[in-house]
């Protein structure tokens, strides 16, 4: 914080015909001010980023001066490259008067949004880092605030002003570094098995204005630092990761980069499985890379995300991943041991995702089956341990989408220590169907040569290869029927066959099946329709190309005789459709 005071010092009287004046220090009078800086004082940032500064303006006159409010603001850089964006925007009750890379002024709107003797103003400056060959430290040049009893204002009647020279710092860094944690396939991952390996890879950017050369982290060991900690996972030692000191692998090797250029040095550590205290806890790395020199670094320190080290592991599969209404789907719990001892009283949870449309049918089984109770999961990799629940889709529409999480704890067989797998997430889950409607939706009793077309759109899991439709109690059919099936986009075909006469099955020919997000129209006619009001009820029957199908009973309404309007909306539909 930078506090700047403008104080009188003398004390002058008219004493028999002459001016006496008088050293006295410091009064109690004062015009000042202090300044805050967020982010904090000589906080670290990398060449070329664009950073937002908060100077914190806090009037703190005192005595006589304590009417006075500032009206004023202006900072200013020193020019050396670092400028102010042209984003950068006065704070509310206050205008921008002036503007450049280098300079930028605030005034109040009103004597109310002036800043009064006990309160602050905000002012939130918009900054573009300079890029230069090594490390460097910068301040503001300096900052000005001025004062007025002006009430009346704007235009206000300056009083005095106060500038505070070289006031905020920062600390420019040459290299830009990330860290990411994964598998040995290089996929990025929060968690990994006792007697596992992973990779810790740093992505490193010469963001300064010269080549860097022969770039290393700059810990001991030129390895990134490893925290260990977790709530504990057993009695002592735990939490314990044990890892190896790995070799890092340069990209490209020695890793010198020009000016924008970007190389990685990669680490891949091994916790233990041993025996009796197999790895269980979490771990982080933190770490900064250095040029040959030291004069170009990073932020110091950077740290990754915390990895957590387990035993046992568990997964989720689904299958299948494409659901029906009323169709049964099951979901698989895994569990890996990788302890030296079996794992016993294993209690598994699975939650759906809030609002899945869907009821379970049969679980928790465990399998193999029979087994003990809960367990035992094999020790030492020497085999897997599922749990299998079975559920149904029972509502919701087409293209909604769930999932599962689940985890399972039990106890160390031999040394009775509490062992938990992490939380793990299933792969997300799609109730498919098929939106169909019937056209028109309704007829009169006792009509004849009724056409009815049902139309949909392919939201299955796959493509579509027949249609099957039941006709209710009093309805004939006359054998004419038509389809106009979407194959593939933009392109309808004529080609489906029909057989039986209830239900009336459209069937599709090898290659000619309807897509998936394609459409299609099934039409019959019927030469009589029920004599009488009432609802019927059609059965559709969607299959698809895996024989999974969807079934839906449609209501169609039948009104009494020579009600409402003509049968046929669509005056167009001609027997030479059906051609």
């Amino acid at each position: 914080m930078n506090r700047v005071t403008a104080r009188s010092q003398w004390r002058c009287v008219l004493l028999a015909g002459l001016i006496l004046c008088l050293w006295r220090g410091p009064v109690e009078a004062a015009r000042s001010y202090t300044i805050t800086q967020t982010p904090a004082l000589g906080t670290q940032l990398v060449m070329g980023s664009t950073v937002s500064f908060t100077y914190r303006i806090t009037n703190t006159n005192t005595g006589s001066n304590t009417g006075e409010r500032i009206y004023e603001m202006r900072f200013r850089l020193p020019g050396t490259g670092t400028i102010f964006s042209s984003t950068t925007a006065a704070p509310a009750g206050w205008t921008r008067t002036a503007y450049s890379t280098t300079s930028v002024t605030f005034r109040a709107t009103s004597w109310a949004n002036a800043i009064a003797t006990g309160t602050f103003k905000d002012f939130t400056i918009i900054m573009v880092m300079r890029t230069t060959s090594a490390n460097v430290n910068e301040t503001l040049r300096d900052i000005r605030a001025r004062y007025t009893t002006t009430t009346t204002g704007p235009p206000f009647s300056r009083l005095s002003s106060l500038t505070t020279n070289n006031p905020g710092s920062w600390a420019l860094r040459a290299l830009a570094a990330t860290i990411q944690i994964t598998d040995t396939s290089n996929n990025p991952i929060s968690s990994v098995q006792s007697g596992g390996s992973f990779k810790v890879i740093i992505t490193v950017t010469n963001r300064s204005s010269s080549t860097q050369s022969s770039i290393v982290v700059g810990n001991g060991g030129n390895r990134p630092v490893a925290t260990v900690g977790a709530p504990p996972a057993g009695p002592a030692p735990y939490p314990k990761v044990t890892l190896n000191s790995p070799t890092p692998v340069y990209s490209p090797n020695p890793l010198t980069l020009a000016p924008g250029a970007t190389g990685t040095i990669t680490f891949t550590y091994t916790t233990s499985a041993a025996a009796p205290n197999p790895d269980s806890g979490t771990v982080t790395f933190s770490f900064y890379v250095r040029n040959s020199t030291g004069s170009a670094t990073s932020i110091n320190p950077i740290t990754s995300g915390s990895l957590n080290v387990n035993t046992p592991s568990a997964s989720l599969s689904v299958n299948p991943l494409c659901v029906y209404l009323g169709q049964n789907f099951t979901v698989t719990m895994t569990l890996t041991n990788s302890a030296p001892n079996a794992i016993i009283n294993v209690t598994p949870t699975l939650t759906p995702s809030v609002g899945a449309p869907i009821v379970l049918d049969a679980g928790t089984v465990p399998n193999p089956n029979p087994a003990p109770p809960n367990g035992p999961i094999p020790a030492s990799n020497s085999g897997t341990f599922l749990f299998t629940w079975v559920y149904q889709v029972n509502g919701g529409t087409a293209g909604d989408t769930f999932g599962f999480t689940g985890s399972a704890s039990g106890t160390e067989q031999g040394t009775g220590t509490p062992r938990s797998t992490l939380t793990t997430t299933s792969p997300t889950v799609t109730r498919a169907g098929f939106t169909t409607t019937i056209d028109p939706p309704s007829t009169n009793a006792s009509s004849t040569n009724q056409e009815l077309t049902w139309s949909f759109t392919n939201q299955g899991c796959n493509e579509v290869k027949a249609v099957s439709l039941s006709i209710p109690p009093g309805w004939l059919w006359g054998g004419d029927a038509y389809s106009l099936v979407e194959k593939a986009a933009g392109t309808f075909v004529e080609t489906w066959t029909v057989s039986g006469t209830n239900p009336v099955v459209f069937n599709a020919p090898v290659g000619d099946e309807m897509i998936i997000g394609g459409s299609g129209e099934f039409r019959l006619v019927f030469t009589a329709v029920p004599s009488a009001p009432e609802t019927s009820t059609f059965t559709r029957i969607i299959t698809d190309i895996n024989n999974a199908s969807a079934t839906l009973n449609m209501p169609f309404t039948v009104d009494p005789f020579n009600t409402g309007g003509l049968n046929q909306a669509d005056t167009e539909s001609y027997r030479e459709d059906f051609r």
